[in-house]
């Protein structure tokens, strides 16, 4: 009876209308958290976000309900000093938040590229469009985490909203797409790595060594390098990599300010010949290029995928929107500066990444060391990190391996790292085109997770909340009035959803069509690279 006064209100309306009996609660790591019904998920979230409140309250001083207090902890199972310890560990504020995402300024080299594809104006308001869409995206993964989330069903990264959102066998399966998604995301993330720091290692030796062979060093020793299980010290390093990534931003902008463009490479990259420089409003080229244009700025909001584990890292998610907003404005900002300046000086000779663009042989050099060094640890970074979801979705819940800390998981650990560069080396070697694989890359990846799945989840989550509110437990698509209950309610949402979504599948569509059909122009062009070939693509 004492277990059965702790639990939050709601829950009876519940259980009357589950199938289980004698429904228990559970850690969400259980394979019965399935079984879990929506309103259940949602009042422990009420609590957690009150108690959250109480604790920023008493953090700022200000005088709290004891007795409350005491109740929401017992409430929330954090009377376990394993769950008060890992609920303790939650600190970052907004500001922290903020800086992680500032600190992703990886993809303003793209920018002057984009710019050379579709003009001023369409780049402009193509950046800003998306920049507003993918805050918007952002705020909804806020809202569903907030809906959704607690010490006692905690969520731990993106993939795990969706059996919440969606329930049932098609959570499931769009959770596993997702993960399936995810992984194949950080192999085109360390191939376009692969791919750039081998036009960038091919610069610096004026293009001597084989193209294809330079990037096999670089994939050996990422392979070397991350047999170090620990993210330990190169996390440390993340601060420096971004100011570096300013340093070579100001640098690359005051060079082709007083500079002549890199004709070859453009030539090479671009297929673009002469020496008179044109820059235009809105650029006269093909509605392919313009696409793959497009979905490379698409790539400059590409960080979704880490929100949910920002938000489980906070000590107040409420205030989540506040680092968001601060950070896509200063990331449109600062993309939109790079990307006007280098296009203005260099117009339709600018190449992505823009640095490799510079015409002075020692500064081209300077920058491409620099980017280099900042490229290496980010490709560990993701190979660790894509490693580790690989051998924990995969290896140990599907082949039920080993744990990662005994001898033979370090073993299979070291082997997954092996393929995983490989698969990344055959990727980048295979099409050795930097700019139409990042296209195809952020169509078919990149906009799902920034720009289709968070308004898809959104939609399903409101619809079921809906439908619980006028007592149908379960999605009833053949009942006349379930549809009446879920339809007009809160119905302005719901279609401003459905139209982003669909944006999004039409973004995904021209997206592939578009990066596949450069792909096989650029291949048949003259002096184009090859696949596995050694001439480079600068």
């Amino acid at each position: 009876m004492e277990e059965e006064k702790k639990r939050p209100e709601g829950s009876e309306a519940i259980d009357a209308g589950s199938s289980q009996e004698d429904l228990k609660v559970e850690s969400y790591e259980t394979t019965h958290t399935d079984q879990v019904p929506l309103a259940t998920f949602i009042e422990y979230a009420k609590l957690e976000r009150e108690l959250e409140d109480m604790d920023y309250n008493k953090h700022k001083g200000r005088e709290v309900n004891q007795g409350r207090l005491q109740q929401l902890i017992d409430e929330l199972g954090l009377r376990d000093e394993i769950a008060a310890a890992n609920r303790a560990l939650k600190m970052a504020t907004w500001f922290n938040v903020f800086t992680l995402l500032t600190t992703d300024i990886l993809g303003p080299q793209k920018a002057p590229w984009a710019f050379a594809q579709l003009g001023f104006v369409p780049a402009s308001l193509i950046y800003v469009a998306f920049g507003i869409v993918a805050t918007y995206a952002g705020l909804l993964l806020a809202y569903m985490y907030l809906k959704l989330a607690s010490s006692k069903f905690p969520l731990r990264n993106y993939s795990e909203l969706a059996p919440r959102a969606m329930g049932g066998l098609v959570g499931r399966y769009v959770k596993f797409v997702m993960d399936g998604m995810q992984i194949i995301q950080f192999v085109f993330l360390l191939s376009g790595l692969i791919l750039q720091n081998g036009q960038a290692l091919s610069q610096m030796a004026k293009g001597s060594p084989c193209f294809s062979g330079v990037m096999f060093a670089f994939a050996a020793a990422g392979m070397v390098i991350n047999q170090i299980r620990s993210l330990t010290h190169l996390s440390k390093l993340t601060t420096f990599n971004f100011c570096i990534n300013l340093l070579v931003l100001f640098a690359t902008m005051g060079v082709v300010a007083h500079s002549a463009p890199n004709y070859l490479s453009a030539q090479r990259n671009n297929g673009v010949s002469g020496t008179k420089i044109v820059t235009e409003l809105f650029a006269n080229n093909s509605m392919s290029q313009k696409f793959v244009g497009a979905m490379n700025i698409s790539y400059a909001y590409g960080g979704a995928m880490l929100f949910v584990e920002f938000l489980a890292e906070m000590r107040r998610p409420r205030d989540f929107w506040k680092g968001l907003l601060c950070a896509q404005t200063i990331i449109i900002l600062v993309y939109l500066v790079y990307g006007i300046v280098v296009y203005y000086y260099q117009g339709q000779f600018a190449i992505n990444p823009a640095n490799q663009g510079i015409s002075l042989y020692k500064w081209q050099t300077a920058m491409n060391a620099l980017i280099l060094f900042t490229q290496f640890v980010s490709a560990a970074i993701y190979c660790n990190v894509a490693v580790k979801v690989i051998y924990r979705s995969i290896i140990e819940r599907v082949f039920h391996g080993p744990p990662m800390v005994t001898r033979w998981g370090r073993v299979i650990f070291s082997v997954s790292v092996v393929v995983f560069y490989a698969l990344a080396y055959i990727l980048a070697s295979a099409i050795p085109q930097f700019s139409n694989v990042t296209g195809f890359f952020a169509a078919i990846l990149m906009v799902p997770f920034s720009y289709l799945f968070p308004p898809l989840l959104t939609l399903a989550l409101r619809i079921r909340q809906d439908g619980h509110r006028k007592g149908f437990q379960t999605i009833q698509p053949l009942n006349p009035q379930w549809w009446n209950a879920v339809l007009w309610n809160r119905w302005y949402f719901k279609v401003f959803d459905i139209i982003i979504v669909l944006g999004s599948l039409a973004c995904m569509g021209m997206g592939a069509w578009s990066s596949i059909t450069a792909m096989i122009q650029t291949f048949h062009e003259k002096g184009a690279s090859t696949s596995f070939g050694c001439k480079p693509p600068v």
